[in-house]
């Protein structure tokens, strides 16, 4: 999982904007360094339309910079996996949806041959993977910003989920890049 989050643990204003975040050249590159450990994407069905309406497009685009081409040939090539209870068809390639069985069939996928997979945004998905312990490794990038209120990243557990810090790294903007993995 790789999400953005301020200070006081928002992951979106309420509306789902994201204007707030300190986004550098430094941490798009950090973030775009999971490319080489990365084949398969997992959104939720909001992340996935807003993906689905941009990253295409920047293939084509002849202002593209380099590191939003490199991140649009990613999005293309990789396995897009979506949960999502309404969302059942797409033509953008390599799509998959999952509405029921969510943690058996990530599971699943989980298990086949293949590279890692990137939990873009989506701070419900991620709440629900965190429920199902279904994240191996969390990347939470900690804003400057407190927002008071908004979509939160964290919710309930029913246990304690104990993690080993890989890794604590302050870039550019003020932004706290912390990197966890299953204790």
């Amino acid at each position: 999982m790789l999400i953005h989050v301020s200070l006081d643990g928002f992951a979106a204003r309420h509306d789902g904007s994201l204007d707030w975040i300190t986004y550098t050249k430094e941490l798009e590159n950090y973030s775009y360094s999971l490319h080489d450990s990365t084949d398969a994407a997992i959104y939720g069905r909001v992340t996935y339309e807003g993906m689905k309406s941009y990253w295409p497009t920047v293939l084509t685009d002849p202002n593209s910079d380099a590191g939003s081409l490199s991140h649009a040939r990613w999005s293309e090539a990789a396995t897009k996996i979506v949960i999502s209870k309404t969302l059942t068809e797409s033509d953008w390639a390599n799509t998959i949806f999952i509405g029921d069985n969510i943690a058996e069939e990530i599971n699943k996928i989980k298990a086949q041959s293949g590279k890692n997979i990137w939990l873009l945004g989506s701070p419900s998905i991620a709440r629900l993977f965190m429920q199902l312990d279904l994240i191996d490794e969390y990347r939470i990038n900690v804003n400057p910003s407190l927002l008071g209120s908004g979509i939160p990243l964290f919710g309930e557990l029913e246990s304690i989920r104990p993690l080993k810090l890989l890794e604590a790294r302050v870039m550019d903007g003020g932004v706290v890049a912390l990197r966890y993995e299953r204790a």
